[in-house]
């Protein structure tokens, strides 16, 4: 008697983002992007993974027209590690993102020692304006003679 048996792929960290796939704020907003990751079942793998410890890579891009595009200055390469440095969330403080702009976030989890077996999840953030707060110059309250 034969049989047949078919060997599963090296398996992969599970990643997603926390809430919808889109999500809205505003600029004078600060905003947390929170991952969901999930360690894979390692008991049959095609390959040694020398260690469970995973590694976590961020990068954002601008709507720039139709295209996507660099998002620096405000989300530069070494400004996306500083807002990542709890890597299972991105915190962007207040006035980061321009106003009236769209931005796409990729995280990128894998197995630490080589990030070759890993799994990216993206979300998208459009940025509204806020409102106008008027003013009196001199205080909440004005003497008129």
């Amino acid at each position: 008697a034969y049989a047949t048996v078919d060997k599963l792929a090296s398996p992969s960290p599970g990643v997603q983002f926390q809430g919808a796939a889109t999500q809205t704020m505003v600029r004078s907003d600060p905003k947390t992007l929170k991952l969901d990751v999930a360690l894979p079942n390692l008991t049959c793998t095609d390959m040694n993974v020398s260690s469970a410890t995973l590694g976590f890579a961020w990068r954002a891009w601008r709507l720039e027209g139709a295209e996507w595009g660099d998002a620096s200055p405000e989300l530069s390469r070494a400004a996306m590690e500083e807002y990542a440095a709890n890597p299972v969330s991105c915190r962007l403080p207040v006035d980061t993102l321009r106003a009236g702009a769209t931005y796409m976030f990729r995280a990128t989890v894998g197995f630490a020692d080589t990030m070759t077996i890993n799994t990216s999840a993206t979300a998208t953030v459009v940025v509204g304006a806020q409102d106008l707060v008027a003013s009196i110059l001199g205080g909440v309250e004005q003497a008129v003679a």
